[in-house]
């Protein structure tokens, strides 16, 4: 099952107000180290970007709960019509049809849009992340990443929060 039918199952079985859906929105948080993290990248001139195949209307609204909404992001496009979701996969994907976002290929986009070399560092958790363990120069991998990685050896560099991630950036004196 592609993350895209998933989302299109899950938002299926919602039956729920616009309130009841920020209320449990409210029960899901943002690392408390990711603003460091993000105040580090901006001192130092280093985009930084969310790839999510989630919805961009919970991401959108954690961001603005953090006071982080300047922040750039890509995700699927959500509604809340009706006391139900209705979801828009707005982002082509050329090869992989797995995910709503094909990570991997934001990337490889990316990458071929600069005048200069980027080193790429990936912080990824699931499976809409496996595209993308493999454009990565440093991956940062937990949960179902970390297995998948495992299984087909990929390099990674294990993390539980993003307080790790800026210690291992900082060794490598990339931040």
């Amino acid at each position: 099952m592609s993350t895209r039918d998933c989302l299109l199952a899950e938002a299926a079985m919602v039956h729920a107000s616009p309130e009841e859906i920020y209320s449990f929105i409210d029960t899901i948080g943002i690392d408390s180290d990711f603003p460091k993290l993000l105040t580090i990248a901006q001192e130092k001139s280093i985009p930084l970007k969310i790839l999510s195949d989630g919805l961009d209307v919970y991401i959108k609204y954690l961001l603005e709960k953090a006071n982080l909404s300047n922040l750039d992001f890509m995700a699927n496009r959500a509604e809340l019509v009706n006391n139900t979701i209705e979801i828009t996969f707005d982002h082509t994907n050329k090869e992989c049809k797995r995910c709503g976002i094909c990570k991997g290929e934001v990337i490889t986009e990316f990458k071929e849009k600069q005048n200069e070399p980027y080193q790429i560092v990936f912080i990824g958790d699931g499976y809409s992340d496996v595209c993308a363990a493999k454009e990565a120069d440093i991956l940062f991998a937990k949960k179902d990443l970390k297995e998948y990685c495992i299984d087909k050896g990929i390099n990674f560099i294990s993390y539980d929060n993003f307080n790790d991630i800026i210690t291992e950036l900082k060794q490598r004196d990339i931040i």
